[in-house]
């Protein structure tokens, strides 16, 4: 089974089991290496999807790469600003990740194997999906607390 077999299995446990502590290799067989630019530029587009979102509701002028960028994006998500639910909570998950990012100095990498590439974030010998976090709890349905996801990502990256 691939990566995104492994992590989808994990990711429905919560954001605890979403985290992989040691080594990606002897934990699931993977890999992390540094992202493709591809992989960069599908990340500044997700970004960009958001920001345009804030921009035209709020005023949002950029995204600040911290903890400040996470009461606008729960103001987005409460007010159910974002058309295209399914594109737009991966793309939330990358601009809460940069907050995290900037706030625990960990920094977005990719997990693969031979079947599957995974953008997470890595800090401390640990990574986490955080994309794949917020994506599962607004698959639960109600609300998404974006405070309570960062605080436990806080907590599980350390």
């Amino acid at each position: 089974m691939g990566v995104l077999g492994r992590l989808g299995g994990l990711v429905r446990g919560g954001i605890r089991s979403a985290l992989h502590g040691g080594s990606a290799r002897a934990r699931t067989g993977a890999v992390i290496t540094d992202l493709s630019p591809e992989d960069h530029q599908r990340m500044e587009r997700q970004r960009a999807l958001v920001l345009a979102a804030a921009r035209a509701l709020f005023g949002t002028a950029g995204w600040t790469r911290s903890p400040a960028d996470v009461a606008v994006l729960q103001r987005l998500l409460d007010e159910d600003a974002l058309s295209d639910t399914a594109s737009a909570l991966p793309a939330v998950g990358v601009v809460l990740g940069d907050a995290v990012a900037g706030e625990l100095g960990a920094r977005w990498a990719a997990l693969f194997d031979d079947e599957a590439t995974v953008v997470v974030l890595h800090a401390a010998g640990k990574t986490l999906d955080l994309c794949a976090v917020v994506v599962e709890r607004g698959a639960r349905g109600g609300r998404v607390d974006l405070h309570a996801v960062m605080d436990e990502a806080r907590a599980g990256l350390r």
